[in-house]
């Protein structure tokens, strides 16, 4: 059809594609190539959604979930998704008794010959089976397969391999798996973990096990990752519901149910308006605030405009945000710059504050006081309205602990939970 077309090809046809100027740029693969698709787009200007995977890490406290973790590695595609569990956190302690379950549960998956179950996915290709053979003939590397290991190139099979405290700097701890190889990092206490994962760029996926809520709160909290699922892997991606995209190196913008419709619309604002007349206080508003944005403006309305018509338009305007950024700094100018029309509604400091005071303006008067040197900062009442939002800043805190607590009256040797009610 005229609204899709399917340009089949590699690196020529892709760049070709490249040199033309889109709407929008949606790309799922490596950082590598994501760098050069985010280059080319910016050429032209064009958006881009980058989906770029990375190393998802997936934490492991005391509880067995070795299935779930089989299911979000090698049930799926045998380690070739981009959300794939990338690596294992785990104590020192657990990490045997880890393992042990992995390997019980993987053989219930792909029996005893892994190599000859039908259910093993293939390397995807060459290049790749020998990427992940490479990665596994590391120095340091093979020394430290605790189950698997076993490859075939004429099949492009890799057996699902685990492997124990791998060296930090080897390029299996470093790059993308993508693979059946699963790292095993042990760690004294599962809060260092944390480190590890904050070390490296942040991943498009984060996995925690757990029972342990507060360890929970801490990791949603503490780690950025383009998603985060506890007690299971991959399945937040079926969620249609939930955003998916990455985050810094692991990508930017998402995708999945109606955020897949967002990503590629444009959010256009159209307005629509009749010839009808316009609100008086609706032209004043504008005009000052032209007057704040325009020096010239704004020196000419301080001597030129009816004072009376600024108060008219203060008063009805309900812009709160408006009336304090501009309007009541206006006529702080004008009294300072000595208008004497002022004279009969402002007749000295007092009545000022009095006005920015009663309009809710106190914030911006406080910050004049601090940050200038205007006459009004050695006012008397200044130091009243610090006190006057002291005071209320604390009444506000007392209240809102008050009713928070509930305390524990001991009375009859019996305990008795008390709310307090104000």
């Amino acid at each position: 059809t005229d609204s899709i077309k399917v340009v089949e090809g590699a690196i020529h046809e892709t760049s070709a594609l490249l040199e033309q100027k889109w709407d929008k740029i949606f790309y799922t693969g490596s950082g590598k190539v994501g760098r050069i698709i985010m280059a080319a787009a910016a050429k032209h200007l064009t958006p881009v959604i980058l989906e770029l995977g990375g190393k998802s890490p997936t934490i492991v406290d005391s509880n067995v979930t070795a299935r779930r973790i089989i299911a979000g590695k090698w049930g799926c595609n045998n380690g070739q998704t981009c959300t794939a569990v990338d690596y294992i956190l785990t104590t020192k302690e657990f990490a045997p008794t880890l393992v042990d379950a992995l390997k019980v549960e993987l053989e219930k998956c792909f029996g005893k010959e892994p190599m000859a179950s039908k259910d093993i996915s293939r390397v995807v290709s060459l290049s790749q089976f020998t990427r992940l053979m490479k990665l596994l003939g590391e120095d340091g590397v093979s020394d430290t397969i605790v189950l698997g290991g076993q490859s075939d190139a004429d099949k492009l099979k890799i057996a699902p391999t685990i492997l124990m405290d791998v060296p930090e700097e080897s390029a299996l701890m470093t790059e993308e798996i993508f693979g059946p190889l699963l790292p095993i990092v042990t760690v004294e206490k599962l809060e260092d973990s944390f480190g590890i994962i904050k070390s490296k760029p942040k991943p498009l996926a984060a996995y925690l096990f757990t029972k342990n809520e507060k360890l929970k709160t801490t990791f949603v909290n503490d780690i950025s990752a383009g998603g985060i699922l506890i007690n299971d892997t991959i399945l937040h991606l079926t969620v249609s519901s939930l955003p998916f995209g990455g985050v810094g190196e692991s990508g930017m913008g998402n995708y999945h149910g109606k955020f897949s419709f967002d990503a590629f619309s444009h959010k256009k604002s159209v307005l629509y308006r009749s010839f009808d007349g316009d609100a008086a206080v609706r032209m004043k508003a504008v005009f000052w605030l032209q007057c704040h944005y325009n020096e010239k403006a704004f020196d000419y309305a301080i001597y030129d405009v009816d004072f009376v018509q600024l108060l008219e338009v203060i008063v009805d305007l309900e812009a709160v945000s408006l009336k304090q950024q501009v309007l009541l700094p206006t006529v702080y100018d004008m009294y300072y710059r000595g208008r004497n029309d002022i004279k009969k509604y402002i007749r000295n400091d007092g009545d000022l504050l009095k006005m920015f005071w009663d309009y809710g303006s106190s914030d911006i008067i406080m910050v004049w006081i601090e940050e200038t040197n205007n006459p009004i900062k050695e006012f008397g009442l200044v130091s009243e309205l610090k006190k006057q939002r002291e005071e209320e800043e604390q009444r506000k805190k007392e209240k809102e602990e008050m009713v928070k607590n509930i305390v524990e009256v001991e009375m009859d040797d019996e305990i008795l939970d008390v709310e307090l009610n104000l």
